[in-house]
């Protein structure tokens, strides 16, 4: 009987102790994702946010001229066919800032691929001018892409105008803006 209690009560410490590791490695283990999380909303908010910003801001303003600046070089340095398919996506913001407004609701989700790629998770909600009607389109268009351009972020491809475009039946009704 006294070897069952003694087996007993080793159990227990055993049980005792191997929680109190997996509750210590636990504890680690979230101190370090807290600290990469840190670490990724500074460099977010340092480096992308304000590019993300100004370029809303310029969308929002319908200065396209200023939003084109922060996309990325890349897309007009391929052919003919891509800078016209380029200045067609500018004409297509420009016809659809004038009737969607965009609020930035969240940036997250910093991936960095290297040095000079990442990609980034951005939530929106879209505001429809003439009504006012706010529309939270969700997940489905949130990815935006980034290239390092001589020491610069720029927006590299972006869901941004997929999400524009899956409002387009705002761009059908009549404004009484023109």
């Amino acid at each position: 009987m006294k070897i069952l209690k003694v087996l007993l009560g080793l159990i227990i410490v055993f049980i005792l102790c191997a929680t109190a590791f997996a509750w210590y490695q636990s504890s680690i283990a979230e101190k370090e994702r807290q600290a990469e999380l840190a670490l990724e909303n500074k460099i977010l908010n340092r480096e992308f946010r304000p590019i993300i910003e100004n370029y809303i801001g310029a969308y929002n303003r319908c200065d396209i001229d200023e939003a084109s600046t922060y996309i990325s070089q890349e897309q007009l340095s391929f052919d003919a066919d891509v800078t016209r398919l380029f200045e067609m996506r500018l004409g297509a913001l420009e016809r659809f800032c004038k009737k969607l407004s965009v609020t930035i609701k969240t940036i997250r989700t910093l991936r960095m691929h290297n040095d000079d790629a990442a990609s980034i998770r951005i939530a929106l909600n879209l505001t429809v001018n003439e009504s006012g009607e706010t529309v939270d389109p969700g997940t489905d268009y949130n990815k935006w892409s980034f290239k390092k351009e001589e020491g610069t972020w720029k927006i590299r491809s972006d869901s941004f105008e997929k999400l524009l475009t899956k409002y387009h039946s705002v761009l059908e009704q009549p404004s009484h803006n023109n």
